[in-house]
């Protein structure tokens, strides 16, 4: 997989589906591994739909794999969970 644009924080202009919720949801860990803190961001996510709502925040990468390219987009909170608890799969 090969990175060819990444966008920090942008606002949203409209809502998109968060890619990272579904690692989080799917991953082996349970919820007594994360902080309370972490708990309420996931409980927020979930109360969204999972949803990168219009005027949030949140991190697009534009991806190249197997010669396919699309767009990763994933709320700030849940991407952290990821990133920090090293849930996505190493590609």
């Amino acid at each position: 997989m090969e990175l060819l644009g990444e966008e920090t924080r942008p606002v949203a202009q409209k809502d998109y589906d968060c890619d990272a919720s579904p690692w989080v949801n799917n991953g082996d860990m349970n919820r007594d591994c994360y902080e309370y803190h972490e708990l309420r961001d996931i409980v927020r996510a979930k109360r969204d739909g999972y949803i990168i709502k219009k005027g949030m925040r949140y991190i697009k990468q534009t991806l190249k794999d197997s010669g396919d390219i699309y767009t990763f987009r994933a709320r700030l909170d849940m991407h952290d969970l990821c990133l920090k608890y090293d849930i996505y799969e190493d590609a």
